[in-house]
């Protein structure tokens, strides 16, 4: 399985009013070290991300107002967001397993599963987290009862921070997917090695645009 941590969450650009004008949006990246480079891995991924269209679907992120939720770049893009969309637990599997399988198969195209506000910032940061577990083997697939899902509403706390930070509008439209490894259900699953990520459907594609924790 995939080991993540938590990719923290930095406001992807602000826009500041002085006297009449406007300041256009600033994108903050974090450089790499000096003298390190992109495995060849890492660079696959990152050619990847380069290719995804900015359209409908896969739109530049939103700053945030706030620093409350620790994933990305800041908040997805409303654009094209169904809000009355259902995420069920059969769908999140499903979802699952393609990008484990895309992965297990070195197929960078892994990222298309993803809202750009996961994978624009820190510049190639999202490279970098999976660079490592790009090609790794995952043992078994994600069924049913290995993965939970529910809106966003229904967890207060990260709820709060999502409403806080992206609006009520980001936060209505996003859906929990829970779970922890095949063949483990999610209601014994460790929290410590529980994996939480918040989809959005856009355009009629269920997009993972937060991540928290880890994959054992």
């Amino acid at each position: 399985m995939l080991v993540l941590s938590t990719v923290t969450l930095t406001a992807c650009g602000h826009t500041v009013s002085r006297s009449g004008t406007t300041r256009k949006a600033i994108t903050t990246t974090r450089a790499h070290a000096p003298g390190t480079r992109l495995s060849a891995n890492e660079q696959a991924i990152a050619a990847a991300i380069a290719r995804l269209p900015v359209n409908e679907t896969y739109p530049s992120p939103m700053p945030a107002t706030t620093g409350g939720v620790n994933s990305g770049a800041g908040c997805p893009s409303t654009l094209k967001v169904d809000r009355s969309a259902t995420l069920t637990p059969n769908e999140a599997a499903v979802l699952e397993n393609a990008i484990n399988a895309e992965l297990m198969a070195k197929n960078s195209s892994f990222v298309r599963h993803f809202d750009r506000t996961l994978l624009d910032i820190p510049r190639n940061g999202f490279a970098q987290l999976f660079g490592q577990n790009f090609g790794s083997r995952l043992i078994g697939s994600l069924t049913l009862a290995d993965v939970s899902t529910g809106p966003l509403t229904a967890d207060h706390p990260l709820a709060n921070s999502v409403s806080s930070a992206c609006g009520s509008a980001v936060s209505g439209a996003s859906w929990k997917i829970v779970f922890c490894g095949p063949t483990t259900a999610v209601s014994a699953c460790d929290p410590g090695i529980t994996t939480t990520e918040l989809a959005i459907d856009r355009n009629g594609k269920w997009l993972i645009w937060y991540l928290n924790s880890g994959l054992q």
